[in-house]
């Protein structure tokens, strides 16, 4: 993606809805761990939140600190045991985010703790997703400075889209999240994976190897992304998963 289309994205993304256009934007990922179908792994969704300003400048930084690769997959990167192969680019790039003034913003959940949560185990609800994109969102709802608005940008994945749907509806009816009678959550997007997603792949990649060894080559090599004092969200709890399960209000994320 050249510089320019870059820039497009990003104009276009603050664009629309043309009615009640956002002043913040949301990138995110989400990350399942290997033991997800066993019911006893973890789901974390994360990304950054900035407004327009910190977006356009992140599209040429991040391309300079990922050079010479001119695309970052966590998932698809190799790790040679015993080697930190990829320690200085990471370095590098985890920095680039903190620089541009975005606010990294998390949800993580205990698929096993979730699960026992459902009457309905294989449903809609059931693979964490749902639960996780309301907890975060409702995080930065409520850190929103009055009157301004949201928008979400979520990496394609056909397999969660009713589950995003469900969130978003949801979240949009909530009296608590309107000003002046517009909901402050202008809506949600999907995009497939580009340079503005490639940071929250990074930092929901590197929450994903902490929870499950800290100390592993993975997450020892992708800590910078998790440094600095801004980071919003955290780990919910039983408590915490059956409140949003019962669309009750206050979720202390």
């Amino acid at each position: 993606m050249c510089a320019q289309s870059q820039l497009d994205d990003v104009n276009a993304f603050f664009e629309s809805p043309h009615d009640n256009p956002p002043r913040y934007v949301f990138m995110l990922t989400a990350y399942l761990d290997e033991s997800f179908q066993t019911g006893d792994g973890y789901v974390v969704m994360a990304g950054f939140l900035g407004n327009q300003r910190s977006w356009s400048q992140l599209t040429s930084e991040w391309k300079i600190a990922l050079h010479p690769k001119t695309a970052l997959h966590m998932n698809k990167l190799r790790w040679p045991k015993g080697r930190d192969r990829h320690k200085l680019m990471l370095e590098k790039l985890g920095a680039v985010p903190r620089g541009c003034g975005l606010r990294p913003v998390f949800a993580s959940v205990r698929i096993a703790d979730y699960r026992s949560q459902l009457k309905r185990p294989d449903g809609v609800l059931s693979n964490g997703y749902f639960v996780t994109l309301v907890a975060l969102t409702q995080a930065m709802l409520k850190s929103l400075p009055k009157g301004e608005r949201l928008k979400l940008v979520v990496e394609t994945q056909v397999e969660y889209a009713q589950a995003r749907e469900a969130a978003i509806s949801v979240l949009q009816k909530e009296p608590e999240y309107r000003y002046r009678g517009r909901p402050m959550l202008t809506g949600c997007e999907s995009s497939q994976k580009c340079t503005l997603l490639e940071p929250s792949d990074y930092l929901a990649y590197a929450i994903l190897q902490w929870l499950i060894d800290k100390d592993s080559i993975r997450a020892r090599n992708c800590a910078p992304i998790l440094r600095g004092e801004k980071r919003l969200g955290g780990m919910l709890s039983a408590r915490e998963v059956k409140r949003i399960l019962t669309f009750k209000k206050g979720v202390p994320i």
